[in-house]
């Protein structure tokens, strides 16, 4: 489900359920320039199966604020993960890092979905891969700080990583 927050009111309410249920979305989601709310990344975990990497969710939903509705993009995330951290810059949503099982590291993908166009292009990768982050643009530099290194929650990073935003639309 969706919690909704009215700062004129200052409550939080229910809201429309998202399509497709994940945990570990990339930063639950991201509100863009078109004023869309994109979900992205995360999975499902089977603790009854031991799939707890393997079952990533690909498709990023879009919650369209004036026909309050949800819709599914066109093209689903390049790179499937977890743990992934989204943001919005200009008229693209930025997804870095994330874990899933195709590799122990953690992702240093960074892949940038245009809201105009509907598709997806990768961009320059982070220079160490990491999930459970966040991001943050500041004068034309991307930046993101601690997160863990490997998938499954470890070790806890300390540094933080400056991205030149001019590949960026």
């Amino acid at each position: 489900r969706v919690l909704e927050y009215h700062p004129q009111t200052d409550r939080w309410t229910w809201s429309h359920a998202i399509p497709e249920e994940r945990r570990r979305g990339g930063a639950g989601a991201v509100l863009a320039d078109d004023g869309k709310i994109y979900a992205v990344g995360g999975r499902h975990t089977s603790g009854e199966t031991g799939q707890y990497f393997e079952l990533v969710v690909p498709e990023m939903d879009i919650f369209d604020r004036t026909t309050q509705s949800w819709s599914v993009a066109k093209e689903p995330l390049p790179t499937p993960r977890a743990g992934c951290f989204a943001m919005a810059h200009r008229r693209d949503v930025i997804v870095l890092g994330g874990e899933s099982i195709v590799h122990v590291r953690a992702h240093d993908e960074v892949e940038a979905f245009d809201t105009i166009n509907e598709n997806w292009r990768a961009l320059s990768p982070m220079q160490i891969g990491r999930h459970g982050s966040g991001a943050f643009i500041f004068d034309h530099y991307i930046y993101t700080c601690s997160g863990c290194a490997f998938r499954g929650g470890w070790p806890e990073m300390t540094h933080m990583e400056r991205i030149a935003a001019e590949q960026f639309a």
